[in-house]
Formats: structure tokens, C-alpha cells, sequence
């Protein structure tokens, strides 16, 4: 055999890679915004593209999807490279054709030893920090299959400007949580801080986005059950909390950050904390957890950083089949007290608040992320390279 580079003429196909998506593109989580973004910015490249769903936990849209999406759901689901658009947890063992991709998110502050295997087996991967990255190398994952890609704004959406929702009701320092029932997401901390910082009387409204309430006939034990019955307890001895469980579109939703003076998480594990993203982008200041520093850059000119402490969680406390462990969890007392900062120095919060707007205008659109993805993309072969090829880079697996 000789040692020159070998020969792929006969063998090679000139067509563009065919990507093909899967992921719950039709659920409003992070997962399926980052699926459904990618897939329109990918249209404007002039990707050959194909979709398919891989339905999750959590509830399905109300609004149509896209016209694109809508066509592109109804061919067939074949490309050379399968792209997972999924939380690690959730990712398959395996794929039946094609070279295994994901864009994936897990718990940078407690890895599991199960999801950090789960992406090992993904020949390339996308992570939404720095901080996720450096958790898989350090877990011994080659840095060649690693990249970043922190899930885009779209900021022709989330902006300051965004128009106004019309149900935010009388005039008042208006904190705002977009969460969902599971426990991992941290609704009942903040409902703590809130209650037991602010009184009746005081002009202050804790607003929660909620993606749906829990199903409370399925009883999942990553799920807070009771959380109508908490809701329900809320009355005129407390500040007010005022809940939207309605499925909205992100327009509405940015309008709904825009009339707010302040976003505030307490998640217990954050994955892609794309909706504090979204938050700054719509210039609200973060009250959140220390880990925000490190994955989407939160800083003390843009927002209030709360210190956590290690709490236990039990089995299926983080979502279906998650071991015992141990998470962070925001410091009840430290929390009341940034939220009262914030709503004490109100002109200092808008401040902050327009910071934040400013600090990710330089990261990069999902076009731009799209078309990354578009470069690292093998050309597909049409025929088995001959025995005069066999050296040639792979990915392991055959093109459908």
C-alpha cells in the first residue's frame, strides 16, 4: 500500500452533509427552543435538513409551529449525522445509522457519573459553557469532540423594548421566575425568600411563568405535587404572587420580562439557564445562584449573586432515575437579602438591568452557531472507500 494520501474520487459524494434534528421540538423547554432555533437558522444556510421527535417530559405547545417545521416533520428522518438536541439524562445509548452528535446540558456544579457516561459515547458534542466542558475533559473526554455552544437570544425578540403584557395588573417592583413544577428548578426557595421577606401591604409582586402545574395523576417524584395547594395558601397575609401556567409564545414572554423590574432563579441543577439568557437580553438584572458567574457570565454590575450550600436530594428527586446525590441550593437568608436590595435601590436595578441588555450583544446568533455546526460536518461518502482508503478519517459509523 502505498503512503501517499489515499484516493477518494471514485468513492467521494459532492452533496452537503444531510443533518437530521431530533429532539422535543414541539415542548416550550430549553431543549426544544435550542432544537427549533437551530433548525430555522440552518434553513437560512441552505443545510439539507430532516426532523424528528423525540418526545420528553413536560407539556406540548398551544401555537402552530413554524411552516418550515411543519413541512420539515413530515419527511422522512434520514441524514449522515444525527444531531440529539437533548438533556444528557435523556440521551439514547446508541443510534442505528449515522454519526452520533448531541447538543446536550447537565449539572456542571454535581456531574453525574451516569450522564457523564451517556455523552461519552457521543462522537461530538456540544456543551452550553466553558465551565461543562472543562467537567468532560476533566472526566477524561477527548477535547476534540468537545464544543461550546451557549444557546443564542434571539434579541429581535427579547429586547427592552419588547411590548408589554396587559395582565401585570397594578403598578409595583415586579420580580419574575420563569420555572416549571419540577424540583429541580427551585420554585419552592423562591416562593420562601419571598414570603418571608416581603409583607403584605409593601408594593412588590413575585410573578411565576410557569410552563404548566404538575400532573398530579403521574406523581412523579421529580415533580412538587403539591404545588397548587402552596400556591392556593397564598393569600392576603402575603405579599402578592401571581401565576401564569398558560403555554406562551416567546414574544409574549419578552413582553412579559420587559414590564418586570427583576428576574430571579434558584434552580438546584441548571442545564442551559436559557431563560436568565433571555432575561438579561430583555434587561432585567439575575438574582441567582454564584454557579451564574460561571455559566452565563452574571456578575455584580449585571446582577445580585446569591452564595448556595450543599442540601441533599433524594433518589428521582432530579429527574426519572437520578441517584441520591447532593446539589447546591441558594442561601434562604442571602437571597431575602439581594431581593430586598433590589427592590430597595430600584434605580440602581435598572442600572443593572441595562447592563445586563448590554453584556451578551457580542455572542454569537444561532446562525452563527448553525453554520459551526455546518463546518465540522464530514462529507458523506456514496460507497465504501476501497482497501487504497481504508486510512481515511471515519466517524465510526456508516451513512444512511
Amino acid at each position: 500500500m502505498s503512503d501517499s494520501k489515499p484516493n477518494l474520487i471514485q468513492g467521494e459524494d459532492t452533496r452537503p452533509t444531510r443533518f437530521c434534528f431530533e429532539g422535543d421540538y414541539c415542548a416550550p423547554t430549553a431543549s426544544g427552543r435550542i432544537t427549533r432555533e437551530l433548525v430555522l437558522a440552518a434553513r437560512g444556510l441552505e443545510m439539507p435538513l430532516s426532523l424528528r421527535e423525540r418526545k420528553a417530559y413536560g407539556p406540548r405547545l398551544d401555537e402552530p409551529l413554524p411552516t418550515f417545521l411543519q413541512q420539515l416533520a413530515k419527511r422522512p428522518p434520514s441524514g449522515h449525522v444525527r444531531i440529539f438536541c437533548l438533556p444528557a439524562f435523556a440521551l439514547p445509548d446508541s443510534v442505528e445509522r449515522g454519526a452520533f452528535w448531541a447538543i446536550s446540558g447537565f449539572d456542571a456544579v454535581h456531574p453525574m457519573p451516569g450522564e457523564i457516561a451517556s455523552m461519552k459515547r457521543v462522537e461530538k458534542l456540544w456543551v452550553p459553557s466553558a465551565m461543562h466542558r472543562r467537567v468532560l475533559q476533566k472526566s477524561g473526554m477527548p477535547a476534540m469532540k468537545l464544543e461550546i455552544l451557549p444557546p443564542a437570544v434571539n434579541r429581535k425578540i427579547f429586547h427592552p423594548r419588547a411590548e408589554s403584557v396587559d395582565e401585570l395588573g397594578p403598578n409595583a417592583f415586579r420580580f419574575l421566575a420563569v420555572v416549571n413544577p419540577l424540583r429541580r428548578k427551585g420554585i419552592d426557595l423562591i416562593l420562601r425568600a419571598y414570603i418571608e421577606e416581603f409583607k403584605s401591604g409593601e408594593p412588590v409582586r413575585l410573578i411565576l411563568k410557569l410552563t404548566h402545574m404538575p400532573k398530579l395523576k403521574k406523581d412523579f417524584a421529580y415533580e412538587i405535587s403539591d404545588l397548587g395547594k402552596r400556591l392556593g395558601a397564598l393569600n392576603k397575609m402575603f405579599a402578592p404572587v401571581v401565576v401564569y401556567s398558560e403555554t406562551w409564545s416567546d414574544a409574549k414572554l419578552a413582553g412579559l420580562m420587559a414590564g418586570c423590574q427583576a428576574f430571579v432563579t434558584a434552580n438546584r441543577a441548571y442545564h442551559t439557564a436559557l431563560a436568565a439568557r433571555e432575561a438579561m437580553a430583555a434587561g432585567l438584572p439575575v438574582v441567582g445562584p454564584a454557579c451564574l458567574a460561571d455559566l452565563i457570565g452574571l456578575n455584580e454590575e449585571t446582577g445580585y449573586l446569591v452564595p448556595t450550600h450543599e442540601a441533599p436530594i433524594e433518589a428521582d428527586g432530579l429527574f426519572a432515575n437520578s441517584p441520591a446525590t447532593v446539589i447546591d441550593e441558594v442561601d434562604i437568608a442571602a437571597m431575602r437579602k439581594r431581593m430586598r436590595e433590589a427592590f430597595t435601590e430600584a434605580k440602581h436595578a435598572r442600572e443593572k438591568g441595562r447592563m445586563a441588555s448590554r453584556a451578551g450583544r457580542a455572542d454569537p446568533d444561532w446562525k452563527t452557531l448553525a453554520a459551526a455546526m455546518l463546518s465540522a460536518a464530514p462529507r458523506p461518502v456514496s460507497k465504501p472507500p476501497s482497501q487504497t482508503a481504508s486510512a481515511a478519517p471515519s466517524l465510526g459509523s456508516k451513512p444512511p
